[in-house]
């Protein structure tokens, strides 16, 4: 059970750069220099995991329960120092040997898979290679109604995830799912969405209908799914940074806008 609540904490909780992230090109960290980014509140109290002090990645860094004590590294900054594949679980991930004059050499366990998993600011960011962001797009056949049609997904960006389907109407669907420090109440209908572009233009549906629900910690959690079919919208998604986005009468700063834009360009190239 510790672990599920360390797993969903981290969904939430890293304020991660926007272009921090090298996925599978793990080469692109090469002689990078990386610094721990900070957690969100309450969050801290998990720490952070993968860091251990063995290639075999059975010692975790000073433990403390299945992590390491979240003030034992936040803004601790690593050299990249080298990288080896293994297998997990019919998986490839990485040892990610990194070093520090206070901690010596560690090894962080590597997922290139989930972005939510690195807690890590890139000094000086990575530079994409050109189609980069579409190599994470995937068909989901099962998800079409009608034959010749498509559906593609972009991977799920910290609570917010991008999908399009390729039929009649080409829309694109923004699925977006968020926490708040407000008890959850039953008896309370939250409405209307606003998204903020960093050029100041905004997407607003004031009427819109919004899901809520009890966290484990009986805060509420907000969920939408909002579909994307004006041409001004698609243009929008894909030359605009999102900044922010506000369900009902709260709002979330989007730290992973660079990386939206991106999926959003190469969903409607689709």
């Amino acid at each position: 059970m510790k672990k599920i609540m360390l797993l969903l904490a981290l969904c939430l909780s890293f304020a991660a750069n926007a272009q921090n992230f090298p996925g599978e090109k793990i080469e692109l960290l090469n002689g990078k220099n990386l610094k721990v980014l900070p957690i969100a509140g309450a969050s801290q109290k998990y720490g952070y995991k993968d860091f251990y002090t063995d290639a075999d990645l059975k010692n975790i860094y000073k433990k403390e329960g299945y992590s390491t004590p979240y003030d034992l590294l936040v803004g601790k900054e690593f050299k990249v120092v080298s990288y080896e594949p293994y297998k997990s679980y019919n998986e490839i991930k990485y040892k990610l040997l990194i070093e520090n004059p206070e901690t010596g050499k560690l090894y962080f366990d590597y997922n290139p898979k989930y972005s939510f998993t690195f807690p890590f600011e890139v000094i000086g960011g990575l530079a994409y290679p050109e189609g980069f962001f579409c190599e994470s797009i995937v068909e989901k056949k099962g998800n079409v109604v009608k034959q010749g049609d498509k559906w593609y997904e972009a991977p799920m960006e910290m609570g917010i995830q991008l999908s399009r389907y390729k039929g009649q109407l080409n829309p694109v669907y923004m699925k977006i799912t968020f926490s708040t420090d407000a008890i959850y109440d039953e008896k309370v209908t939250m409405k209307g969405y606003s998204i903020i572009f960093e050029n100041g233009k905004t997407i607003t549906k004031p009427a819109k209908q919004l899901i809520s629900y009890a966290g484990s910690s009986g805060t509420s959690i907000i969920t939408t799914d909002i579909d994307f079919y004006e041409a001004n919208e698609l243009k929008l998604l894909k030359e605009q940074k999102i900044k922010s986005i506000k369900l009902d009468k709260f709002e979330k700063v989007v730290e992973n806008g660079f990386t939206l834009k991106e999926y959003a360009k190469c969903l409607i190239s689709k």
